[in-house]
């Protein structure tokens, strides 16, 4: 009795040749054959080299979602002809069955595409088309953090109009929010509610008997709307400059201009280019609280920072501050800038802002520190050259004797 088990060697060798005549058969080298019935090719699926993309253990060209996003590669394959290479919806080299975001718009296809359908569905957007409403955003960019929600500052990828303005989301700079169609500024989907960003709202503003909503100083005095009218109710209160007049306290000075520009300058002959009334008798401390010398200020006034700026004219004043040398913090006494002490910024007389840390346009020739270059280097100069003639005339005496 032979020991051989039917089918041995014999059914391996027929085996070996069936499968031989298999890859050499034209069927095969055209990639028609299919062996998951996805209607890609197995050859496009890399059972040559056994491809397993999604790691689950099962080679693509048995995989029926080789990219396990939920979609079945019959769906991605995009058609059913074997022939035709398979979908590649962003054309980004890698064909859809094998592509977790199939359109390339930063919303996984297994979110887009829910159920695996393939259709977009109602409140699904499409995993080959990045923009599904056709608002001119991605849906990526709309659907911020891709998961498929309609989440607090996202657009809705699905409304071409989120917030309903008449403005489609790709043009519309705040598509979250509605443009307001007051008359100002509009266009751009965003609603201004403060359109000249002077600090009072567009709704005071707007059929205000003066007060105009797209210019930031009504009265062109120097201060904007909102620093007059500080707590922008569109009424001058108590303290609170007029923003409609130019010259509040009628005193001859704008306002933005005067110390005090609601209190009129006294003109009686002391200080009267401050813009602030001189009330009380001047005292002359002598030094600053802090014990140093008061800045040797004419006529006696008191100085309790030092900055050479009498406290009757910081006293009230809009941003000089009685109790600071340097209000702006910009490295220079107040005094330093102020030249004449009179509580006015005048650049004509050579002035810089005490009420600025910014005196310069950018790049311009002159420092925000107070270091001035005066007489006293011209001084030492002239000093050190005369002695040097001296010293040559003494020495050619001396060789004369």
């Amino acid at each position: 009795m032979s020991s051989r088990r039917p089918g041995g060697s014999s059914f391996v060798a027929l085996a070996l040749t069936l499968f031989a005549l298999a890859l050499s058969s034209p069927a095969f080298a055209a990639g028609s054959s299919d062996a998951d019935g996805d209607t890609i090719s197995d050859v496009d699926e890399g059972m040559a080299i056994g491809r397993d993309t999604d790691k689950d253990a099962t080679p693509d060209y048995l995989d029926s979602d080789s990219d396990g996003d939920g979609i079945p590669d019959a769906i991605e394959a995009g058609d059913v002809d074997l022939a035709t290479a398979p979908r590649d919806s962003d054309g980004d080299g890698i064909p859809d069955y094998l592509d977790v975001d199939s359109d390339n718009d930063n919303v996984p296809d297994a979110v887009e595409d829910a159920n695996g359908n393939g259709t977009v569905d109602p409140d699904e957007t499409s995993a080959i088309s990045d923009d599904t409403d056709g608002d001119g955003l991605e849906d990526g960019k709309e659907d911020l953090n891709g998961n498929g929600q309609i989440d607090p500052g996202e657009s809705d990828p699905l409304n071409p109009d989120t917030d309903g303005d008449g403005l489609k989301d790709g043009v519309d700079k705040c598509p979250v929010e509605a443009e307001d169609l007051d008359g100002l500024l509009d266009g751009d989907g965003c609603p201004e509610v403060d359109a000249d960003q002077d600090g009072v709202l567009d709704v005071i503003e707007v059929g205000h008997a003066c007060l105009n909503p797209l210019l930031a100083d009504s009265d062109d005095d120097g201060l904007k709307d909102g620093e007059e009218d500080e707590n922008g109710d569109g009424k001058v209160d108590p303290g609170e400059s007029d923003p409609c007049d130019v010259d509040t306290d009628g005193d001859g000075f704008k306002d933005g201009e005067d110390g005090c520009p609601t209190k009129p300058e006294d003109f009686d002959g002391d200080r009267d280019r401050d813009g602030c009334p001189d009330t009380g008798t001047p005292v002359d401390y002598g030094v600053t609280e802090g014990g140093m010398p008061d800045g040797g200020i004419d006529g006696g006034e008191a100085d309790r920072d030092g900055d050479g700026i009498p406290d009757s004219v910081e006293d009230g004043h809009r941003c000089l501050d009685p109790e600071q040398a340097d209000s702006d913090g910009d490295g220079a006494p107040d005094g330093e800038e102020d030249l004449n002490k009179n509580g006015r910024f005048e650049p004509d007389q050579g002035e810089t802002d005490p009420c600025s840390s910014d005196i310069d346009p950018v790049g311009g020739p002159r420092c925000d520190v107070g270091v001035r270059i005066g007489a006293p280097p011209l001084v030492l100069l002239i000093l050190l050259f005369g002695g040097l003639v001296l010293r040559r005339r003494a020495a050619k005496l001396t060789k004369a004797g």
